[in-house]
């Protein structure tokens, strides 16, 4: 019996660590959950095709003159780790087309502060969506912005002018190149909802 004893022991020790290691920790068990949750977040909305996820507007050559206002840029705005780069960025409303982006332009004002205006226009028609107001970083990928949001699209809202106004949301999700309006309800409400895309 001592010699039995003397063998079953070692194995119950091996067979309490395994168990023991294949227990995930709590932590583990949050860290899954919040994939879970921003996976079904981003699988809630659609998404533009992956080729416009970094979407180029309007680029050309460098000019001496583009060199020179570069070195004007000031210093602030240079050592600044920015969570939105100054200059160019492609705007996009689902309705109007994500293959054909319009342009915006993020100009840094102060602290965490940037202007931002421009507008995307249809390729056959009027229908168009604008942005003019400033984005205030909140972090957590989020920007809040405060100013006005206009579309018009001939076939949503009985083709009427839609307002949106500020304070509201920006924010990027998941793997996503964009920050997306997050106060997505039309003019026409129902189930109408507009996706206006201001990409990295």
């Amino acid at each position: 019996m001592y010699k039995f004893t003397t063998l079953l022991l070692p194995f119950c020790f091996v067979v309490l660590s395994n168990c023991a290691s294949d227990k995930p920790s709590t932590e583990d068990t949050v860290e899954q959950e919040a994939s879970q949750t921003e996976q079904t977040t981003e699988a809630a909305d659609p998404e533009p095709p992956a080729t416009l996820n970094t979407p180029t507007v309007g680029e050309k050559e460098e000019t001496e003159s583009d060199a020179d206002q570069d070195e004007e840029t000031s210093a602030d705005s240079k050592i600044i780790d920015h969570p939105i780069q100054p200059g160019k960025h492609s705007f996009t409303l689902q309705w109007i087309g994500w293959d054909t982006p319009g342009q915006v332009e993020v100009e840094f004002l102060s602290d965490n502060k940037y202007s931002v205006k421009g507008e995307q226009k249809g390729t056959e028609n009027d229908d168009f969506a604008s942005i003019d107001g400033v984005l205030i970083w909140e972090g957590n990928q989020t920007f809040q912005f405060d100013g006005e949001i206009i579309s018009r699209v001939s076939y949503v809202n009985g083709g009427e002018t839609c307002v949106k106004k500020g304070p509201v949301h920006f924010r990027a999700t998941g793997k996503r190149k964009y920050w997306r309006l997050q106060e997505k309800d039309n003019c026409e409400e129902g189930n109408v909802v507009d996706y206006f895309d201001i990409y990295f």
